[in-house]
């Protein structure tokens, strides 16, 4: 399907929401299917992923090492680094699509990491507050990228609100939480002053039963569209 829609000519970016990796395995078998996850994602040229709370799983020594395995960057606009530490995340990322600028940002929702002890991420890294990691990033981003796009393991609830408070992203893309089946979500917009139009959201699907498509273009004023 993916080929099917590359090969029809336009620029294609292939994202992922994240929360890939599942702790209800065992560890031996948890690892493989996280692996295969991410040998696969390579193969498929995803252009970023997302991590959520189920990425540390197998410890953060893990999904350090194989962050190294692969050749697009995982995104942790809200995870904050220990002095010392050196990042294998990225706070964001700016790729160029049909001669756009598309900025890929991505957030995880605080306090998890702590209930999770197998993660291996006490006094290495920190979780912030969703809306005050963005508040830093957004002004920066919106001043190099024409579009800008949020991955979210937030849910709906918290997707929700938080599209209510921020301007500057054009489209969500969201799982984890309270998540439902896929489907376009009408009732999450935010209003952006940036480019006068609304950003509306995209659910993503459980064990990736559903591929979403979302059609992003920008005028001549800089006012994105997006079509889904």
């Amino acid at each position: 399907m993916i080929n099917t829609v590359r090969g029809e000519g336009e620029p294609v970016l292939l994202v992922d929401c994240g929360g890939s990796f599942s702790s209800r395995f065992s560890s031996a078998a948890g690892e493989m299917l996280a692996d295969k996850s991410l040998q696969v994602a390579n193969a498929m040229g995803y252009a970023a992923m997302n991590i959520g709370p189920g990425e540390f799983s197998f410890g953060i020594d893990f999904l350090r090492k194989k962050s190294s395995d692969i050749t697009f960057p995982l995104v942790a606009s809200n995870l904050s680094y220990a002095e010392g530490v050196s990042p294998f995340t990225k706070s964001f990322v700016i790729t160029q699509a049909g001669g756009l600028k598309v900025a890929i940002l991505g957030v995880m929702p605080p306090g998890i990491l702590e209930a999770m002890p197998k993660s291996g991420t006490s006094g290495l890294v920190e979780v912030i507050p969703p809306d005050k990691a963005l508040a830093l990033i957004l002004p920066v981003v919106r001043k190099e990228a024409d579009i800008v796009i949020l991955l979210s393991q937030l849910g709906a609830t918290e997707t929700k609100r938080l599209a209510g408070d921020l301007e500057g992203i054009d489209l969500f893309i969201y799982g984890g939480g309270d998540n439902q089946p896929a489907k376009c979500d009408e009732d999450v917009q935010a209003s952006l002053s940036t480019v006068g139009s609304e950003a509306p959201a995209l659910k993503t699907s459980a064990k990736g039963s559903h591929l979403g498509y979302a059609r992003l273009s920008v005028d001549d004023t800089g006012r994105v569209t997006v079509d889904m």
